[in-house]
């Protein structure tokens, strides 16, 4: 009996069918209801607050200063649904500290997708800008950009598994779109 389950361990780890830690913030998990509570307690109205943030005008989304990993205390924005789920994170840092988060996400999540891509900057210099992608098994995210709107500026984006198939969709019909306007 031992051999069969050695076998079937072996033969799903084989076949890259592995256990992947599910992402969360913070061990908040995403799409599930009756966060809001903890996910504004993440989410302060200024660096040295204790006030959480508020709810942008007429979205079910909020701007504040936030911490993960290295981050200390970062700009960035929380989506949630209507019934207090979690459904994506975004916060701006330096491109060092973004490198330096990669590597942290590494030891906990394993090894991403990483992905290169020159960008320039209005005076014609380019650079290198580092893309990391961690997928969990049940389609959750997790996005490091080193460079993003400034060259010394990136950020990280989690998405929960509803909000990242939405995106996806909306890319490809977006793509359609354009297709048919060729």
């Amino acid at each position: 009996m031992k051999s069969k389950i050695f076998f079937l361990l072996s033969a799903l780890v084989l076949f890259g069918c592995s256990e992947k830690e599910e992402i969360t913030f913070k061990d908040i998990p995403f799409d599930e209801n009756g966060y809001l509570e903890r996910i504004l307690g993440e989410c302060l109205q200024s660096p040295s607050s204790k006030t959480p943030c508020e709810k942008t005008s007429g979205e079910d989304r909020y701007l504040g200063w936030m911490s993960y990993g290295n981050l200390g205390s970062n700009l960035g924005w929380i989506d949630v649904s209507q019934g207090g789920a979690l459904l994506r994170v975004e916060i701006f840092g330096k491109t060092g500290e973004l490198i330096e988060l990669s590597s942290i996400l590494k030891e906990k999540y394993g090894d991403p997708e990483v992905d290169t891509e020159v960008v320039r900057n209005g005076l014609g210099q380019e650079f290198n800008k580092k893309i990391f992608n961690w997928d969990d098994n049940k389609g959750g995210k997790i996005i490091i950009e080193s460079i993003y709107d400034k060259i010394d500026s990136g950020r990280v984006v989690l998405m929960s598994p509803t909000f990242s198939k939405a995106s996806k969709l909306n890319s490809q019909n977006n793509i359609e779109r354009q297709k048919n306007n060729i």
